[in-house]
């Protein structure tokens, strides 16, 4: 295991060799102490980038929107949103006490869309959660196929109506410190193109400086992922475990 402090330390992204250089690389039981001083914020193994499948950290504090020696433009899973898992997004990205209580709401929050009825679909995960920082909490684009039987627009409004919790961003943020968006797979496939490219355009570039930097995309489907994740974040935090919602 590779252990990556909160300080970027590399211009380009984590390759076998640049890990093996890099300051901050480590075997799997070391103990390992930052020559920054800082604490680890991230826990990685080895891929081309790394074992686990999304990229560390660039020098700009955020995550590559591309890997490989080519440049963009090769195979797709070179390039963001970088497909994980929900563990795998804990065993990466929960390295404070805030982030893995952002993650467990995160989590619930997909468990409440499923109990609603949104069991098919994907999210992309943005926002300062994926960059080098202590993020408010994350932001999330979730694109859902509609429930069963939600046929138009109407039926799919009152959906959302009854479960406003967690669709309406401020009800989401409060409950469970996720900026939630979604998109709607099953609508119209123009505006699902539009909308897509709307998000990626505002996501894909840091707020201030416009740094174009990468996103992670989970899949929802996966009910015994998400309880794994959920089981790592409370054997790092024994006594937060929380009940409903609530972060």
């Amino acid at each position: 295991m590779i252990v990556v402090c909160g300080r970027p330390h590399l211009r380009r992204p984590l390759t076998k060799a640049a890990a093996t250089q890099h300051p901050c690389s480590r075997g799997a039981q070391t103990r390992h102490r930052c020559p920054t001083g800082r604490r680890p914020l991230i826990r990685r193994q080895t891929y081309a980038w790394g074992d686990m499948p999304i990229p560390s950290f660039t020098i700009d504090g955020v995550l590559p929107p591309y890997v490989g020696l080519h440049g963009p433009g090769g195979s797709p899973e070179d390039m963001s949103p970088y497909m994980a898992t929900a563990l795998e997004v804990v065993s990466t990205l929960a390295g404070t006490v805030s982030r893995r209580a952002i993650l467990r709401g995160w989590l619930l929050h997909r468990a409440g869309l499923r109990e609603a009825g949104f069991r098919q679909g994907f999210q992309w995960l943005d926002g300062s959660f994926v960059e080098i920082k202590e993020p408010r909490d994350i932001d999330i684009i979730s694109f859902l196929h509609r429930p069963p039987g939600i046929r138009d627009s109407s039926g799919l409004s009152d959906i959302i109506h009854n479960n406003n919790g967690l669709f309406a961003r401020s009800k989401a943020k409060a409950m469970y410190q996720v900026d939630a968006f979604f998109i709607d797979l099953d609508g119209s496939p123009r505006a699902l193109v539009n909308t897509t490219r709307y998000f990626s355009g505002l996501f894909s570039h840091r707020r201030g400086d416009n740094v174009w930097k990468g996103m992670i995309e989970v899949d929802l489907e996966d009910v015994a992922d998400d309880a794994a994740a959920l089981a790592a974040l409370s054997r790092a935090d024994p006594g937060a475990v929380r009940d409903g919602g609530t972060p």
